[in-house]
């Protein structure tokens, strides 16, 4: 048995431990309720966690598989880790630990796959398959800065609609088109 098969065996058990680590870095209160509340309609941060993770470990898997270099298609797995990053880039997280999680991937398959990993891909595999998780984890870094830069784009266009509001309430700015004359008929040219 390969290193891809033990994975797809062992993905249940897998994506239960990895989503049990990503709760453990929220404050108790908030893990007892991800944990406890199943509806994902009731609990939508925590329900997008997971299927987040589960389609990001799915696609791994399967990118993992079908490549020898240990190159993944980040294309497939954006999705799935985008559901996650988007959720931690809105929370109050360190980078590193908004992306942490990835990393935290790494020893959750090191843990469950134990023993079995060594002798079903042997070294070369294993060593392909950390490139591919130390990969993975530059892409979630990547989704998480995007993610901030919107994050502060939104925030920026905001405090610019608000100055333009203050401006225009304190009549100091008008929303007419036409640019302002002065007594001479004369264009203001922006004054």
């Amino acid at each position: 048995m390969g290193l891809t098969s033990l994975l797809e065996n062992k993905k249940a058990v897998i994506l239960d431990r990895w989503f049990n680590l990503v709760l453990e870095t929220y404050p108790p209160d908030t893990t007892q309720f991800l944990c406890r509340q199943k509806d994902s309609f009731a609990n939508p941060v925590g329900g997008n966690i997971r299927e987040g993770l589960s389609a990001a470990l799915t696609e791994f898997i399967a990118s993992f598989s079908s490549t020898s270099s240990g190159r993944l298609d980040t294309e497939g797995l954006k999705t799935g880790l985008d559901r996650v990053i988007r959720i931690r880039a809105v929370q109050n997280f360190t980078p590193s630990q908004a992306v942490g999680f990835v990393r935290d991937l790494k020893a959750v398959i090191k843990e469950v796959l134990g023993r079995e990993a060594e002798t079903a891909g042997g070294a070369g595999e294993w060593a392909a398959l950390e490139e591919a998780m130390d990969e993975l984890l530059f892409l979630a870094f990547d989704l998480y800065s995007a993610c901030r830069e919107q994050l502060h784009e939104i925030r920026i266009k905001d405090e610019q609609r608000r100055m333009h509001l203050l401006l225009k309430r304190a009549k100091m700015i008008s929303d007419d088109p036409e640019p302002e004359k002065d007594r001479a008929g004369r264009d203001r040219g922006g004054l």
